[in-house]
């Protein structure tokens, strides 16, 4: 059995879904880092943000961990997040899917976009240009806001906080309009980590 809470699916295309991803202390550490960064985020327009028409597909604001941090050592996110790769992960996801997935193991490059979706704030149809994107949904309880939902295709996925779902880049996905309950509440939206993920030859 992995250690990890691992559940893959098939449709509408091969993807996995992992809950509880860090413990308690861990999310305590990435939990202070995300306060910490909730003024610093930028417009769509800094964030690489997808298209359509010249209009950004994405309303919600952001920014690139790797870009801010000059060592990844300094960030308890980009230290925390390397999980990803863990050996019984790898395996796991390699026997249980196609042989896409050993691309996983081979990849040697990511970056790490942190997303916050307040009152409004969604993500249309879109894809990434890399071979998998792993995103992590984060949100304080009581949960304040409705929506944020993630689409894949044309299926709609509710993930609880501290939760990953790992998907083929090039797959269309998006987030459905988030609805805050108390607007007086600060950082009280959906945090979303997205890690794009490639081979490098």
């Amino acid at each position: 059995m992995n250690k990890f809470n691992i559940t893959t699916y098939k449709y509408p295309c091969e993807y996995a879904v992992i809950e509880d991803v860090y413990t308690s202390s861990q999310l305590n550490l990435i939990w202070q880092e995300l306060d910490f960064l909730s003024n610093k985020l930028h417009t769509p327009d800094k964030t690489g943000t997808a298209t359509e028409n010249n209009k950004y597909l994405k309303q919600a604001s952001g920014i690139f961990l790797d870009e801010i941090y000059t060592c990844r050592s300094t960030s308890n996110i980009l230290q925390l997040n390397r999980w990803l790769w863990d050996k019984d992960v790898v395996e796991y996801l390699e026997k249980s899917l196609s042989s896409w997935w050993k691309l996983l193991g081979l990849s040697n490059k990511d970056s790490t976009l942190l997303n916050y979706y307040s009152d409004t704030d969604y993500y249309k149809p879109h894809m990434d240009l890399c071979v998998f994107t792993a995103i992590t949904v984060f949100y304080k309880i009581p949960l304040n806001f409705i929506g944020g939902d993630f689409v894949l295709l044309d299926k709609v996925i509710h993930l609880k906080s501290n939760s990953t779902l790992i998907f083929p880049g090039h797959v269309s996905h998006a987030v459905t309009p988030v609805k805050l309950i108390d607007s007086t509440l600060n950082n009280c939206g959906r945090y979303s980590l997205a890690q794009f993920i490639t081979v490098n030859i």
